[in-house]
């Protein structure tokens, strides 16, 4: 996946959904790239013409993105959240069976408690 934008000289690429870093000098460029990219998490239209393709294909930057501004008020209630963390323990699980074993053990542990 790729990050467009036609005023860039180059495209970002996103890798195992991290993206590349960008240092923005300007405040008022980097003002506008925020306000764009939760304009675009909203479904709005952004200030800066942000595009993001897989196989030259345009996808939804509203189900892509989640704009975090502070990290330390989270909302782990969201689903984009969710699915995420969700999606980090099964990948570690699948490239470590001993860690699957634990997890559930640990899980069912974690039922029991909660059930008596």
């Amino acid at each position: 996946m790729i990050l467009r934008n036609i005023s860039f000289e180059h495209d970002l690429p996103i890798v195992d959904d991290h993206a590349a870093s960008m240092q923005i000098a300007s405040p008022h460029l980097y003002a506008r790239v925020v306000q764009s990219f939760l304009a675009l998490e909203a479904g709005e239209e952004s200030l800066e013409p942000f595009l993001f393709l897989q196989d030259d294909d345009l996808l939804d930057a509203a189900k892509l993105l989640y704009v975090v501004t502070d990290p330390f008020h989270i909302d782990f209630a969201n689903k984009k959240i969710m699915t995420a963390l969700y999606g980090e323990i099964n990948q570690l699980i699948r490239k470590n069976p001993l860690r699957q074993v634990r997890w559930k053990s640990r899980w069912w542990s974690c039922q029991i408690s909660f059930r008596t």
